[in-house]
């Protein structure tokens, strides 16, 4: 019996097709995650995931701008009702509490899991 087999893609998925019919095999995908563009070290993580992982898709997200604006007075009302107190007392740094609240992380979550579906 002769087989023949080729392979190809179409949009993102790995297609297998045989005398015997066509098998879909979706592509894995990699999650990518930066905070912010522009770091030296970013990039050649990013050139080693796509040497390391050459069938992946591998989908690169960026956090500012991207995902969540930092400067959003949404973000700054739930960062003064949470640290408010501790941010007049000169004991947090309005600057770094500002993306570290439930809010914050929430809105993360929400657009990190549209961007990989």
């Amino acid at each position: 019996m002769i087989s023949s087999t080729s392979n190809w893609e179409i949009e993102g998925v790995a297609v297998t097709h045989n005398l015997l019919g066509i098998k879909l095999m979706n592509r894995r995908k990699i999650a990518f995650i930066r905070v912010w563009d522009g770091l030296v070290s970013s990039d050649s993580v990013l050139g080693m995931l796509k040497m390391t992982f050459p069938d992946h898709q591998i989908v690169e997200i960026t956090i500012f701008p991207d995902v969540v604006k930092k400067k959003n007075f949404i973000n700054l009302y739930h960062c003064l009702r949470e640290y408010g107190i501790e941010i007049l007392r000169g004991k947090k740094n309005i600057y770094s509490s500002i993306v570290r609240t439930p809010h914050y992380f929430y809105k993360v979550k929400n657009a990190m899991s549209d961007l990989l579906q």
